[in-house]
């Protein structure tokens, strides 16, 4: 699935994360979602322009000039391609508060949106799971409570306890500049495979709000304990 996330490539993608009931503080096993990315196909489309800076540039009327762009894109669907199984990812949903939790099995997992939580690999009740700890900018009791409820597994746990990262932190020094047809809003995704850890930085793409340019892809090193009991 890593090969699909192509720098430059454009995705279609609607957060298909399941409504749950929870409580603050508590481990979430999400219902497996399946999903793959389709082959791509070029479009033409008109874009917002921006200069060298990033800044949109503007008419003498003030309007927001815009510029054909062409854009290789792809759509993200519910399923599993049987017959390419590279382009098969599960999703794993952003709950505040909470961590969320799917099992490894044979799919990678891709998580966000990411604005300073962790993504963390541990086994529990024999299997290995990937975890998203909710934590939330905006809401410190959310913070806490998510951050409370993963050291509570992790210390007890520490042998279980495989590899974590925080995808934000890749790009602390080099975030993706923007370019013509970007929008405003930044989304940042995890991906864990069998056996290495990525960030994702993705832009609004086009005029289309659900539509994201992969604009980086950086591979991450893991994090160990004990650090990852002190997040």
């Amino acid at each position: 699935m890593f090969k699909k996330l192509v720098v430059g490539r454009y995705l279609n993608f609607r957060d298909p994360k399941p409504k749950l009931t929870y409580v603050d503080g508590e481990f979430l096993a999400q219902p497996r979602v399946a999903l793959t990315v389709e082959q791509s196909a070029k479009e033409k489309v008109d874009v917002q322009k921006r200069d060298s800076k990033g800044d949109l540039v503007k008419l003498p009327d003030h309007s927001i000039k815009l510029v054909t762009q062409k854009q290789r894109v792809s759509d993200i669907l519910a399923g599993e391609n049987e017959e390419k199984a590279h382009r098969n990812f599960q999703w794993l949903g952003y709950y505040p508060g909470a961590v969320s939790e799917v099992t490894l099995d044979n799919l990678p997992v891709l998580s966000g949106p990411f604005s300073g939580c962790w993504m963390m690999v541990y086994r529990k009740d024999g299997r290995v799971h990937v975890g998203h700890v909710g934590t939330d900018i905006n809401r410190p009791e959310k913070t806490r409570a998510a951050k409370e409820a993963w050291v509570g597994f992790a210390n007890p746990n520490r042998f279980d306890v495989l590899r974590g990262f925080n995808p934000v932190r890749a790009w602390a020094e080099d975030s993706p500049e923007r370019i013509s047809g970007d929008g405003t809003p930044v989304m940042i995704w995890g991906l864990v495979t069998e056996d290495q850890l990525y960030s994702i930085y993705l832009r609004q793409g086009g005029l289309e709000p659900t539509r994201y340019r992969i604009a980086g892809v950086k591979q991450v090193e893991p994090t160990y304990m004990t650090a990852l009991a002190e997040i």
